[in-house]
């Protein structure tokens, strides 16, 4: 089960792309990451 990079938390599924520099992030770590980027 792969790990969160932002939060640590074990998670089923991990996300990423150039934001993240390509580390794996949790849905909730990921979307929150986007929602800033895309309302500053």
């Amino acid at each position: 089960m792969p790990a969160c990079h932002k939060c640590r938390g074990m998670v089923s599924k991990v996300y990423d792309c150039d934001h993240t520099g390509y580390q794996g992030y949790c849905r909730e770590c990921y979307e929150d990451l986007h929602y800033d980027l895309t309302e500053a």
